[in-house]
């Protein structure tokens, strides 16, 4: 099979551009043409809600700090991400017992961000899980992944956070960790990621000009 030409650099920014264009319409969308299921699928995830504030459901897939961080998320997004759901949600997490993991830590800050809560606070605890290499990892003590890293990565970025000590290291810990395909996986020996690669993709467009990323975003793109 002949391998595909080389695309210029203009053209990861044209066609990030496109897709921003193309999904803040479709987000528009969702709150002037509302789907008929999403009152149906809004009412169903808040019934979810237990006394203590956690949003989960009995067979959920993830922890409940995760659904509960991700629940809060999709009814920001929706216009219902306010009032006591908000309030209980955020005081689940609050006092979570994950609090010594990456995981929760981005999570918790994502959450109080679009909340339009304080978040630096919490910069110290987040930052404490970045190692030598750059990456970041699930646990102090552990070594950095992909997934942790890339997690770290957008909290800082919903955070409005930009030192640069802090975000080139981590960018360049993913960079280290790009196959030659342009995918990303778990670990160096694992088959490449479309969750993993789709995720780096969307960490590392903000910083893309002040790092000089239209290669490697080029790469994972194709």
């Amino acid at each position: 099979m002949a391998a595909r030409s080389r695309m210029p650099d203009w053209h990861v920014s044209w066609r990030v551009i496109l897709g921003a264009v193309f999904w803040s319409l479709i987000a528009v969308a969702s709150f002037v043409f509302p789907a008929k299921g999403s009152e149906v699928s809004v009412a169903w995830l808040l019934d979810q809600q237990h006394d203590d504030g956690r949003l989960a459901a009995s067979d959920d897939e993830v922890l409940p700090y995760r659904s509960t961080a991700d629940a809060l998320r999709a009814l920001h997004v929706l216009g219902q991400g306010a009032g006591p759901v908000l309030d209980d949600g955020l005081a689940y997490l609050d006092a979570a017992s994950e609090q010594d993991s990456l995981p929760y830590l981005s999570r918790l800050v994502i959450s109080l961000r679009l909340a339009e809560q304080p978040v630096a606070g919490l910069f110290v605890a987040l930052l404490s899980f970045q190692n030598r290499d750059g990456g970041f990892s699930a646990r102090s003590g552990e070594q950095s992944s992909v997934l942790d890293t890339v997690d770290a990565l957008e909290a800082l970025a919903v955070a409005g956070f930009s030192d640069a000590s802090v975000i080139q290291p981590a960018v360049g810990y993913l960079l280290q960790q790009q196959h030659a395909s342009g995918a990303y996986s778990a670990t160096p020996t694992s088959p490449p990621s479309a969750y993993l690669t789709s995720r780096s993709l969307s960490v590392l467009q903000p910083p893309r000009f002040a790092y000089n990323l239209s290669t490697p975003l080029q790469r994972a793109a194709d």
